[in-house]
């Protein structure tokens, strides 16, 4: 049994706004579990991607959550 997930410190994107046709990277720093999942609209939302790094290009305004998780 793997041990619960452990919260990321931060989670944060390179630009809070961008202009249409841009892009934005979406990061974390610690925490830990079996992968790092990334979500828009709410935690449990619609999935976007996983792992550090991931760039968005949003076409309206968006909120993105971040969190470990086990499998």
């Amino acid at each position: 049994v793997n041990p619960q997930p452990v919260a990321p410190a931060n989670v944060c994107a390179t630009a809070i706004a961008i202009c249409q046709g841009e892009s934005t990277t979406l990061t974390y720093t610690e925490g830990s579990g079996d992968a790092f999942k990334w979500y828009k609209g709410s935690c449990a939302g619609n999935p976007v991607g996983e792992g550090n790094n991931l760039s968005v290009s949003p076409t309206t305004t968006t909120t993105y959550y971040g969190r470990w998780e086990n499998d």
